[in-house]
């Protein structure tokens, strides 16, 4: 049982890992133009673009970190493609799925 905790432990540290990166690297991926273009969406007009209600996928909006259709709530990632968004997903369910065993693993 002690095994099994050790690998659950390791999956889950090694995907909350890759996650990060993967964010980071998602927001690092902007235009180096502070400057507005029309191509970049505000508020409202930024819905149209969320795939699942929750992830900003806009290709031709340069930004990698912009903010949240109500910026009180905060910034968001430009995941660019539903493949991108789709890996984020998978990461996270991964993360997830491993903690929850890993806490199973420990109280049983």
């Amino acid at each position: 049982m002690a095994a099994l905790s050790f690998i659950l432990l390791v999956v889950m540290l090694t995907s909350i890992f890759f996650l990060l990166v993967f964010i980071i690297w998602m927001g690092r991926q902007t235009s180096v133009d502070p400057n507005m273009s029309p191509l970049e969406p505000q508020g409202e007009e930024m819905k149209k673009y969320l795939y699942l209600k929750s992830f900003y996928v806009n290709p031709s909006d340069p930004r990698g970190w912009l903010p949240k259709i109500n910026p009180a709530l905060g910034w968001t990632v430009n995941f660019r493609s539903k493949s991108n968004a789709r890996a984020f997903l998978l990461l996270l369910i991964i993360v997830l799925l491993s903690s929850i065993g890993f806490a199973i693993s420990i109280i049983g």
